[in-house]
C-alpha cells in the first residue's frame, strides 16, 4: 500500500461508528509497499455492541521514514489467539462476522479496501473497490443484518482505474465520495489523480464528478489515498499523499484541498 504517515492519529470508537482524524503537516520520505491484493476476495465486518464505547489515543512517533518493502503472497500474519489484553482494549465478537461483498454469488475477482460510516438515519453505507477499477457502495437499513444490492459510484476508463474510496456524510446529509485515479500501466498521457463524486439521495445515484488534483504519470510521481472531513464551520478538508511535486527527488508530503461551498 502506498503512503507513510507520521503524526497524531485519533481513532474514536462509539458503537459501530469509526471516525479517524489525522493531524499531519510534514514532508516525509517516499516509501512503497507492494501487497498481493489479488488474494483479497471478500469484505467482512465485525459488529461492536453499542454498550461498549472506548476511546483509543494512538501516538505514532519515530516513523518519519520507512524503507521499501515487498510482501509476498505467501506471507501471512498469524491471528491473535488470546482475546484477553491487559489495559484498554476492544474485543471483537467472532460470532458476528459476516461477508457483505460480494453477495449473490457475484464473481467479480478482487473486492476490497472497504470504508463504512453510519448516516444520520442510522443506516450504514460501505464503499469499496472491485476489479476493473470500479467503486461500489452498499447500504444496510437494519444495522448490518441485511444489505442492498451494490450501486456503482465510479468506473475507470481509458486505462485509468478508480481505487481506494473514502466516504463522508456532509452536514446537509449529502454524501461525498473521494477516490484515487491510477493508470493501469504507465502512459505519459495518463496521470494519477484525486476525484470526488456526490450523492443527494443516500447513495442511490451519484453525480457531479470532479477531478480535484492531478499528479504525474509515473508511479514515483503519483498521488494516493484521499481522506476527507468536514469542520464545524462547514469547510471540507481533503487530505492525500502527494508525490507529484517531487519529480526530481524521492519524497512525499500530505497535501490538503479545501472547499467552502459543500464540495
Amino acid at each position: 500500500m502506498k503512503g507513510c504517515f507520521t503524526g497524531l492519529v485519533f481513532v474514536v470508537f462509539r458503537g459501530i461508528n469509526i471516525l479517524q482524524i489525522s493531524s499531519m503537516n510534514m514532508k516525509i520520505s517516499k516509501c512503497k509497499y507492494f501487497l498481493n491484493i489479488e488474494s483479497v476476495k471478500n469484505i467482512f465486518v465485525f459488529y461492536l455492541p453499542k454498550k461498549i464505547c472506548a476511546l483509543l489515543l494512538l501516538i505514532f512517533l519515530g516513523l518519519s521514514s520507512c524503507s521499501k518493502k515487498h510482501v509476498s503472497s505467501g506471507t501471512a500474519i498469524p491471528p491473535v489467539q488470546n482475546d484477553t489484553i491487559t489495559g484498554l482494549s476492544i474485543v471483537w465478537d467472532n460470532a458476528t462476522l459476516q461477508k457483505i461483498a460480494p453477495l449473490q454469488n457475484r464473481n467479480i475477482g478482487y473486492c476490497g479496501y472497504p470504508r463504512m460510516v453510519q448516516l444520520f438515519d442510522n443506516s450504514l453505507i460501505c464503499v469499496y473497490e472491485i476489479s476493473g477499477g470500479v467503486i461500489e457502495c452498499i447500504k444496510s437499513l437494519d444495522l448490518g443484518k441485511t444489505w442492498t444490492i451494490p450501486k456503482i459510484i465510479a468506473t475507470g476508463s481509458n486505462g485509468i482505474n478508480c481505487t481506494v474510496p473514502e466516504i463522508l456524510e456532509l452536514k446537509d446529509h449529502s454524501l461525498l465520495a473521494s477516490y484515487n485515479l491510477r493508470p493501469a500501466v504507465f502512459d505519459a498521457l495518463k496521470h494519477f489523480g484525486i476525484s470526488i463524486k456526490k450523492s443527494y439521495d443516500g447513495g442511490i445515484t451519484w453525480q457531479d464528478e470532479r477531478l480535484l488534483y492531478q499528479a504525474g504519470a509515473a508511479f514515483e510521481d503519483g498521488c494516493w489515498e484521499p481522506s476527507q472531513l468536514q469542520l464545524p464551520s462547514g469547510e471540507i478538508q481533503l487530505f492525500s499523499s502527494n508525490e507529484g511535486i517531487y519529480t526530481n527527488s524521492n519524497e512525499q508530503n500530505i497535501s490538503l484541498l479545501r472547499s467552502f461551498d459543500n464540495g
